[in-house]
């Protein structure tokens, strides 16, 4: 898993500057829910599957960020399948597939400063609100840059727990993922430290 973690590539996505990206984003996520045709859809999709081969990534990598959430997505069209008609929840699953391509592209094609720059450019008008633009944009970076850490954590809980012969219960995952975690945090909080970081410093 490599959410969250840039991958270089001389492609015309990976020029284009964060804050346009960001926008996209924003405006096909909305658009998106305007659309109530199956067809339409599909243009959307193999237009966002056209957008990925344009960045030129691997779609090993891209495959393996969506497939954690195919299930839920499968499970969301059968519920609707069989609650409402199988198109209505076609078009939902397909409508957010497509909103997490969309995502996946833009973490993969944007180191995370620049996007870190780009989202505090962004929210600056909501200063006026008492919002620290850097220091959101900093917090957000950090999620984005930790969730491969917490992923790659995960894995080397299970293959631990399967040497053992452990089942897997939930409990079983958590504690040990929790006490990693914050250790992690812990680890974080001093290199901050080490390196004089004040947040009061950020406006």
């Amino acid at each position: 898993m490599t959410f969250g973690l840039y991958v270089p590539r001389s492609s015309p996505l990976h020029r284009l500057p964060p804050g346009v990206k960001l926008l996209g984003v924003a405006i096909a996520g909305t658009g998106l829910f305007w659309i109530h045709a199956l067809t339409w859809m599909m243009l959307a999709l193999g237009t966002s599957v056209g957008l990925v081969a344009i960045a030129r990534l691997p779609w090993t990598i891209v495959v393996r960020q969506i497939r954690p959430a195919l299930w839920i997505l499968v499970g969301i069209a059968g519920v609707h399948a069989l609650l409402t008609h199988w198109e209505t929840g076609l078009l939902l699953a397909l409508r957010f597939l497509i909103l997490l391509l969309l995502a996946t592209l833009v973490t993969l094609t944007t180191r995370t400063s620049d996007m870190m720059t780009a989202l505090s450019k962004l929210l600056q008008p909501f200063k006026r609100f008492g919002l620290n633009p850097e220091q959101l944009s900093l917090m957000v970076a950090i999620a984005i840059r930790f969730i491969p850490v917490f992923i790659e954590q995960i894995r080397d809980i299970q293959d631990a727990q399967r040497a053992r012969g452990v089942e897997q219960p939930i409990i079983t995952l958590l504690v040990p993922l929790l006490v990693k975690t914050l250790h992690t945090a812990d680890a974080l909080v001093d290199a901050i430290d080490a390196r004089c970081f004040d947040a009061g410093n950020l406006d």
